[in-house]
C-alpha cells in the first residue's frame, strides 16, 4: 500500500537534537507515549548514521543500536522493535502489554553493546499512558497538512472513489486538496495515528472537525503498520464551504495535537 509507505516516512523526520534524552509521541512532540504506540526518542549521538527498517515486523537491532529495552511499573522488561536510527533520533515501538506509569527505555550509548560497563548503557525515563491520541500530519511535526485519505461512497453503498486530501509539487511541498462533501454521496476521512487504541469505546473517541464535534465510525489499529491506529469519520453537509480546517481527535477527554484539511 503505497500510503502506508509514504506515512512510514513521515516519522523519521527529526525534530532536531536534544542533549537530554526525552521519548514522545511519533506523530507529534507535544503528545505521550502509550503501550503499542509508535514513539520517537530525541537525543544527542543516538546513532552515527540514520537507518531505516525495511518495513514490519521491525528489527530488534538496527544501524549500531543493538538492541532498546523498556522496564515498566509492574517491573516486566521487553524488547523494543526499531523503525529508524539517527544521531539525533530513534523511532521505536512501545509493545503491547507495556503497563501504565512510569518506566524506562534502557539502550547503548553509540557502538557500545548493552552491558559494557554501567556508563555504557543510557536509560530514558517515560511515563507510559492508558490514552494519548496524536495524529500524523505530511510534515512529520504534529501539526499542518494531515496525513490523511479519504473515500466517497457511491449511490448503492458498494462502490468507493478515493478522495485526494493533500497534494505535493515536485519539490515534495504539500498542501490540502479542496474535499466536496457531496450531497448523496458521502465522504469519510481516514486519520492516521497512535496511541489512542486504549480508549475506552469507540464512543469515547470523538473528532473535531472545524468546530464541529462528529463520531466516527471506526477508532483503532490500522492493522499494516504495528503501532497505528485509523481514525474513519463522516464528513458531515454542514462543513461545505468551511476551508481550511483544524482537526483533532479526543479520546477519553484527552485531546490529540491539531491538523489540517480543507472543505470546498
Amino acid at each position: 500500500m503505497r500510503f502506508v509507505a509514504l506515512l512510514l516516512s513521515f516519522v523519521a523526520v527529526s525534530q532536531g537534537e536534544t542533549p537530554v534524552p526525552v521519548v514522545v509521541s511519533a506523530a507529534s512532540p507535544s503528545i505521550g507515549v502509550t503501550a503499542d504506540s509508535l514513539a520517537s526518542v530525541y537525543g544527542d549521538r543516538l546513532a552515527t548514521k540514520a537507518e531505516s527498517a525495511a518495513g514490519p515486523p521491525w528489527p530488534l537491532a538496527l544501524g549500531d543500536i543493538p538492541g532498546v529495552r523498556i522496564t515498566d511499573a509492574a517491573g516486566k522488561t521487553q524488547d523494543v522493535e526499531l523503525l529508524y536510527v539517527s544521531p539525533s533520533q530513534m523511532n521505536v515501538h512501545i509493545p503491547a502489554g507495556t503497563a501504565t506509569g512510569p518506566a524506562t527505555l534502557a539502550f547503548p550509548f553509540t557502538g557500545l553493546p548493552p552491558g559494557q560497563g554501567t556508563a555504557a548503557l543510557r536509560t530514558v525515563p517515560v511515563q507510559i499512558r492508558q490514552v494519548a491520541p496524536a495524529i500524523f500530519s505530511l510534515n512529520g511535526s504534529g501539526s499542518g497538512v494531515a496525513a490523511a485519505s479519504a473515500l466517497r461512497i457511491l449511490p448503492g453503498g458498494q462502490l468507493q472513489s478515493p478522495v485526494p486530501v493533500f497534494q505535493c509539487d515536485s519539490k515534495g511541498d504539500c498542501t490540502a486538496a479542496p474535499i466536496d462533501t457531496g450531497l448523496d454521496t458521502p465522504v469519510f476521512l481516514s486519520l492516521y495515528g497512535t496511541g489512542l487504541r486504549g480508549a475506552s469505546s469507540l464512543a469515547g473517541v470523538t473528532v473535531t472537525i472545524g468546530g464541529v464535534p462528529v463520531q466516527p465510525t471506526y477508532a483503532g489499529p490500522q492493522n499494516q503498520i504495528p503501532g497505528m491506529d485509523q481514525v474513519n469519520v463522516p464528513l458531515p453537509l454542514s462543513l461545505r464551504g468551511k476551508g481550511l480546517v483544524e482537526v483533532t481527535v479526543t479520546a477519553d477527554g484527552v485531546v490529540s495535537n491539531a491538523v489540517q484539511i480543507r472543505i470546498l
